[in-house]
């Protein structure tokens, strides 16, 4: 989708055919993740498909954790305190991972993590046409056509001079900004005093 290279975003269709491939192609052994390893896989490769699955189930939650801990910016000047905020965060996330893939079942490890995975990829999916939206044709192509149109061709003071919704909230927000400006002694008094009608 959107990749992030040397300061600029891009956009490649390779990766969305990838994924959208590789997404299609893990489903049938997600889906039968509690029958097929056991034939062929050992324990210890088992107890490793154990682990991925789980990372890939709660990389969301692990990784956002890690990227804040381990990175140095709060304990500038501290490094007793980065050590043991980073420690912490790596036997705590290593803990998560290890009970979530010692007490869920490995079939529901399978479909969580493709569940997982396929929520990630259509949320970048969103975001990114959004983006490439945004880009080609900004921000007006949300608008209704007829508040597109008053934005696009109407000069700004034209805007705020006629009787239109957004001049009354334009108008409202000044007075509530003068009245903030009054001491809060005399903020009553002002509340109080009647608006001069509009000409």
């Amino acid at each position: 989708m959107l990749v992030w290279w040397g300061g600029r975003l891009y956009y490649s269709d390779a990766l969305v055919w990838l994924a959208a491939g590789g997404i299609a192609a893990s489903a049938p052994l997600a889906w039968t993740a509690g029958v097929w390893p056991e034939e062929c896989l050992s324990v210890a490769g088992l107890q490793v498909l154990d682990w991925c699955l789980s990372a890939t189930v709660l990389h969301c939650i692990v990784g956002a954790w890690l990227r804040w801990s381990l990175l140095p910016g709060w304990a500038a000047g501290r490094p007793s305190l980065y050590v043991l905020r980073a420690t912490s965060a790596l036997v705590g996330s290593a803990s998560l991972l290890w009970l979530v893939a010692t007490l869920v079942p490995r079939a529901v490890l399978g479909v969580s993590a493709l569940l997982s995975v396929s929520l990630s990829l259509s949320g970048a999916c969103w975001s990114a046409a959004l983006w490439l939206q945004l880009q080609e044709c900004g921000l007006a192509a949300a608008l209704p056509p007829s508040l597109r149109a008053a934005l696009l061709h109407t000069p700004p003071l034209e805007l705020l001079g006629r009787d239109a919704p957004l001049a009354q909230a334009v108008a409202r927000a000044l007075q509530l900004t003068g009245v903030l400006l009054v001491p809060e002694a005399d903020r009553g008094a002002a509340l109080q005093r009647p608006t001069a009608p509009r000409s």
